[in-house]
């Protein structure tokens, strides 16, 4: 239900940035990755000394999928400015997306030696504890996050899900309450504080949560419903 943590377009060249990154950043955050690609190609081509340039080729290659290019570019922009913190983090991401945890903490940890205000990174790290069923450390690296950005929503929604793996439901639903404070249209919080609220037998709240995350548009799964439903029998 809960997927990597990323930023769109995080990482940017410092300072005076070349009119050919800059369009390759626009067509990014469109979505027009082979564009953006291609502009960035331009930039390499210019200077192939560019650290910015290969980080931000190495994320578009990475929102594409094409995880052996991103670690290339990855590795080079690194190579050429070792303190590349942003790009140590999404080197993190993609070895993360591979399932190698320890070569992803391993970078993780290092873009947050290198920026230790580094939320999202923090959050990242604990995408990858989670996924190694280190519920305890997750929830640190969480809470490390909002700590530095108490606004940051989807860190609270990712710490209230392993609060729930964990069975610690009165959490489940403070962290889930406090993302949807920080974003009321937060329709996939809404979806998880309800089967919080269904598994502490408070369906009046859960068919509230179900119904507010359907008017945002959310497809709450059906067998949950269903659950819900029955449970609900003979109930005003």
């Amino acid at each position: 239900m809960l997927a990597f943590f990323l930023a769109p377009g995080s990482i940017f060249a410092q300072g005076s940035v070349e009119e050919v990154l800059d369009k390759g950043v626009e067509y990014f955050e469109q979505g027009s990755y082979d564009l953006a690609i291609l502009e960035y190609d331009k930039a390499i081509k210019v200077r192939p000394s560019l650290s910015d340039a290969y980080g931000l080729r190495g994320e578009a290659y990475m929102f594409q999928g094409n995880y052996d290019q991103a670690i290339s570019d990855f590795n080079k922009a690194i190579e050429l400015k070792p303190d590349f913190a942003d790009v140590y983090a999404e080197r993190g991401i993609v070895y993360y997306k591979r399932a190698k945890f320890d070569q992803a903490i391993s970078d993780l940890n290092k873009a947050i030696k290198l920026k230790p205000d580094f939320a999202r990174a923090y959050i990242n790290l604990g995408n990858v504890y989670r996924d190694r069923a280190d519920f305890d450390r997750a929830i640190s690296e969480y809470t490390k996050a909002v700590e530095i950005d108490p606004n940051l929503y989807e860190a609270y929604n990712l710490r209230g899900d392993v609060y729930a793996r964990k069975g610690s439901y009165d959490q489940v639903i403070s962290d889930f309450t406090r993302a949807i404070e920080i974003k009321p249209d937060y329709a996939e919080a809404y979806s998880n504080r309800a089967l919080a609220y269904y598994i502490k037998e408070d369906y009046a709240n859960a068919w509230l949560d179900v119904s507010r995350a359907q008017e945002l548009g959310f497809k709450v799964d059906p067998q949950f419903i269903q659950a819900l439903e029955e449970a609900t029998v003979g109930q005003e």
